[in-house]
């Protein structure tokens, strides 16, 4: 693994997410809102202890449909929206947008369909052969003191979830991405590396921070890359982040996610709760799988002010 200095071309924050953990998780939701931030689409504003984001004029047509979908949900009925009170169409859109993420990793060639099948077939077949044998031919068996062929089948039930979960569902192509995120993760972890550098030229690396900080987010390092910046914006802030604060510090920002993928992971859970597949500690055998993950890595959780 080599170190990768940019994002892949072309790959937002959501498919980047989905590809690199073979699932959805809300901290890919979140990563995408900032991702729109950076892109212009959206804006990210404090008031009096609350934040909103703000549709701007930027026109989001052209962008993916799962991209798109969740934009026009945000702004369903206003042009500014309370974090903590999103509104239901977003709750509502999230299941067929992770759908429309899913269906596109399989589009582009990331994920193997064949392999999704298999996977979920086998993970499918042990849960019944082990449910079965468990409960039904168990007994039985105990009967006609055969106990050992019903164990033998739990067993044999068992052994084949456990190699259905190991079976990478990714494609060469996939996997080729997938690589190319553990070079971008390698670079983000080991900013410290290049703090000279980024000093030298702080307008240049000020861009650098915002277009990575989606992926720093989908890989939980965004404390840490924040950290790296934190001098960077002594007399600016970005463009599409405003707040009733005297001095702006990435840190903000990094506080903020926390608080917003909070909200996401509610959301999903809501979003999620009502399917018959969902499972607190997530899903995702051949769906689009759903896993709620806290946002914010590298420093431990993050504290301070909520949206």
């Amino acid at each position: 693994i080599i170190p990768h200095y940019d994002a892949p071309k072309g790959l937002d924050p959501m498919l980047a997410g989905y590809v690199y953990m073979k699932k959805y998780n809300s901290k890919h939701l979140t990563a995408l809102i900032i991702w729109m931030a950076v892109q212009g689409y959206i804006s990210i504003e404090r008031e009096e202890e609350k934040t909103y984001l703000n549709k701007e004029e930027k026109s989001i047509v052209g962008e993916k449909e799962y991209i798109v979908k969740l934009f026009e949900s945000m702004f369903s009925k206003e042009d500014r929206v309370m974090v903590s009170n999103m509104p239901t169409s977003f709750v509502n859109r999230i299941t067929s947008i992770v759908s429309l993420v899913n269906t596109q990793t399989r589009s582009e060639g990331y994920i193997d369909k064949e392999r999704v099948n298999k996977k979920g077939v086998l993970s499918i077949l042990g849960i019944i052969l082990v449910g079965f044998s468990l409960f039904v031919l168990l007994p039985i068996l105990t009967i006609y003191a055969a106990v050992g062929t019903g164990w033998g089948l739990i067993i044999s039930g068992v052994a084949m979830v456990i190699v259905s979960s190991k079976i990478d569902i990714r494609s060469i192509e996939g996997n080729k991405l997938y690589y190319q995120l553990l070079g971008l993760k390698m670079y983000i972890n080991t900013a410290e590396k290049h703090r000279i550098e980024f000093h030298n030229d702080p307008k240049k690396f000020r861009g650098v921070f915002e277009t990575l900080l989606p992926y720093a987010i989908i890989f939980g390092l965004e404390q840490k890359w924040a950290e790296e910046f934190k001098d960077l914006y002594k007399d600016t802030q970005p463009d599409w982040y405003r707040g009733d604060f005297n001095t702006f510090t990435p840190y903000l920002i990094s506080r903020s996610i926390s608080s917003l993928n909070s909200g996401i992971r509610t959301s999903s859970t809501k979003a999620y709760g009502s399917s018959s597949g969902y499972r607190s500690s997530g899903w995702s055998s051949g769906g689009s799988g759903f896993s709620g993950g806290s946002s914010g890595g590298g420093g431990g959780g993050s504290g301070g002010s909520s949206w």
